[in-house]
């Protein structure tokens, strides 16, 4: 693989998502030095990959879980929009008894606001979707507004988030770029299966032959070649200086032209020494 292929050359924190040999996803952060895996889908500093609906899968586990840390509540900036998690109210899900009109009117509530901006991500008891596109304050001021909805989740509000329930490795071992260790385990790790196939098929993109739980630490150099990655800088996984390219071999043709050159310049100088001689005198 031509090592120009990588999602993009970095020089800032970049992440990367891949999953391991029992389907388990891992987050990884090249920090200012990381080396970036050709075949691994980026986030938008690095990438294409839209990191959000994989994010909304974390947020609606880990408020199932109660593992969700609480957030400071801040005011909404009118020109920002955010993209949000929503908790549906339990009068809003569906009761099986009920006609399917009613039933659809209190499932999809939420969509009364929003339309089709909305995706579910738990389809049982407490009911939480996500929206699809970034929700304006105005939006977001109705939204916390209903009744229907007891609790919202922005975007801002995971930045700081480390402890997702997806396995986490940092390289922060600045001249070795393909060291990573691992910084978070969680108990209840997302996997390949639990994502909808619009996530699964990137992130399956690329698949470690090692297990997430049982690797404290590992180095890309012993699974990927140099030429698999992007390093930010002239160096090897390892951080060893790469060897200089050798040039290409000339042509019989090129070699002929060249000498043919050196010939024409010699005999312009000499023809140049004879003139200086001559009106020199």
């Amino acid at each position: 693989m031509d090592a120009r292929s990588c999602p993009a050359a970095h020089s800032m924190d970049t992440t990367w998502y891949a999953v391991d040999q029992d389907g388990f996803v891992g987050e990884f952060d090249t920090g200012e030095d990381g080396a970036l895996p050709c075949d691994a889908v980026c986030g938008p500093e690095g990438g294409k990959f839209e990191s959000w609906p994989l994010d909304a899968l974390a947020i609606a586990r880990a408020l199932v879980q109660g593992t969700l840390p609480a957030t400071r509540a801040e005011p909404l900036t009118p020109k920002v929009t955010y993209h949000a998690v929503l908790v549906l109210a339990p009068d809003a899900t569906p009761d099986p008894r009920a006609s399917s009109r009613d039933a659809e009117g209190r499932t999809y509530a939420v969509q009364e606001l929003l339309g089709s901006a909305v995706a579910v991500v738990r389809d049982a008891a407490p009911r939480i979707v996500a929206s699809r596109r970034p929700l304006t304050a105005k939006e977001l001021t109705r939204l916390g507004a209903d009744p229907r909805i007891t609790r919202i989740v922005l975007d801002r509000e995971i930045w700081e988030w480390d402890e997702k329930p997806i396995f986490r490795f940092d390289n922060d071992t600045y001249g070795n770029p393909g060291a990573y260790a691992r910084s978070h385990s969680p108990a209840d790790p997302l996997a390949l299966n639990d994502l909808p196939p619009e996530l699964r098929e990137p992130l399956a993109g690329l698949r470690l032959p090692l297990r997430f739980a049982a690797t404290p630490s590992f180095h890309l150099a012993d699974y990927l070649s140099d030429e698999a990655c992007d390093t930010y800088g002239d160096t090897t996984l390892r951080g060893e200086p790469r060897e200089p390219e050798e040039p290409p071999p000339a042509s019989a043709a090129t070699t002929t032209r060249g000498r043919r050159s050196w010939v024409l310049i010699a005999a312009a100088l000499a023809v140049l020494l004879i003139l200086a001689w001559v009106f020199g005198r």
